[in-house]
């Protein structure tokens, strides 16, 4: 049984525990870097085919304490790298370090990467060639404090990249990131979803995925099945069939608007990709001019809205209208709902005139954002 490390963003690793805790996966530990857990091949294909908010799958492979390079050289020299792809498969170093005597990350990639190499030089007379873009084989070093973690990517790509969007606004919401936030708020499928501002509706369509259990992931290949230790493949495509029919096509009420009839066809469009388009309804509307709730619930749901944090002054300006919008928008028509608003400017947030009762750290690519909850009793 070997030990994988579900890599995530720090602030959205508790969500991730969570959500292998509930997918029976035997959790380990926590850190900054992501959630360990337990597992064979089989339980590290079905993490690939089921998390929704990690950004890949890592090995971990050796930990030590360096701070020369011939330390660094011979430590890596400990694992040997040789049985996972052949002299013809290109391999590529991935390198970050923190307070480590290697200040460049660069060259401590190089220094890696020699170590490799010459594993394989000596073994087999020749080595594999190294590739950013066709590295069969991704080793990942991180460095803290001269402690070092390697690791060999399972991965092969970015899991919360799921491909479905064909098109896209300014500054859209990642994949992963939306997926984490609508756990946050502890939405389930029985209650109505909305997003008021949806732009390429990547936050409907997320919830949508989560509804119907269904994987983005199903179709594609991962880097661990190109390596010699994959022996066979025929328990993968078995796998493959039982998250197909896991897929569970449920009546859900989500729906996304957005004022720019663009973007309503965006949606639509990426929508289609993702192949929920029986499971939500987009409509061209205006936060302003928002009519009469079109869904059935008994339940009040859950919105989430990732509005616009203004980069300029003149945006600030003329969003603070827009933010006052939104509040009235909560209050006259969401009464009982769970509001969640992504807020990346504080000033701007003051315009919902509405106090907040959980603010939880959240970072949207470099910005640092509040995810702040306003459950309208």
């Amino acid at each position: 049984m070997a030990q994988f490390l579900a890599v995530a963003a720090k602030t959205q690793v508790s969500v991730l525990e969570k959500e292998l805790s509930s997918e029976k996966f035997k959790v380990d530990k926590i850190s900054s870097l992501g959630v360990y857990f337990s597992g064979n091949w089989q339980e590290c294909l079905r993490a690939h085919l089921t998390l929704r908010n990690t950004t890949r799958i890592l090995l971990p492979v050796l930990e030590f304490t360096s701070y020369k390079e011939d330390e660094l050289y011979n430590n890596i020299l400990k694992h040997d790298f040789t049985k996972y792809i052949t002299v013809k498969q290109p391999f590529m170093v991935e390198s970050s370090a923190i307070d480590c005597s290697f200040k460049d990350s660069m060259y401590l990639s190089l220094k890696v990467k020699d170590a490799i190499a010459d594993q394989f030089r000596s073994k087999f007379g020749s080595r594999p060639n190294v590739s950013k873009t066709e590295a069969e084989l991704r080793v990942v070093v991180k460095g803290f404090k001269n402690n070092y973690l390697v690791a060999v990517d399972t991965t092969g790509g970015i899991l919360s990249e799921r491909g479905y969007r064909k098109d896209q606004g300014p500054a859209p919401l990642r994949e992963g990131l939306a997926a984490s936030l609508i756990d946050m708020t502890g939405w389930t499928s029985d209650r109505p979803f909305v997003d008021p501002m949806c732009g390429s509706g990547t936050l409907p369509i997320e919830a949508a995925l989560k509804a119907n259990k269904k994987s983005m992931m199903l179709r594609k290949q991962f880097a661990f099945q190109s390596w010699k230790q994959w022996i066979s493949q025929d328990w993968s495509e078995s796998y493959r069939q039982v998250a197909r029919r896991e897929i569970q096509p449920s009546s859900v009420n989500i729906f996304g608007f957005d004022h720019n009839p663009r973007m309503v066809a965006v949606s639509n469009l990426n929508s289609e990709a993702a192949g929920t388009q029986t499971s939500i309804t987009f409509k061209q509307q205006s936060v302003a001019d928002f009519s009469e709730s079109p869904w059935s619930s008994s339940k009040p749901g859950v919105l989430v809205v990732n509005p616009p944090y203004g980069e300029r002054l003149g945006d600030v300006e003329r969003l603070q209208k827009t933010y006052k919008e939104l509040g009235s928008l909560f209050k006259n028509h969401f009464r009982g709902w769970d509001c969640w608003v992504l807020s990346g400017n504080a000033e701007l947030t003051k315009s919902l005139s509405l106090k907040s009762t959980q603010q939880i750290d959240i970072f949207n690519g470099p910005i640092k954002c509040k995810f702040l909850h306003y459950p309208m009793y």
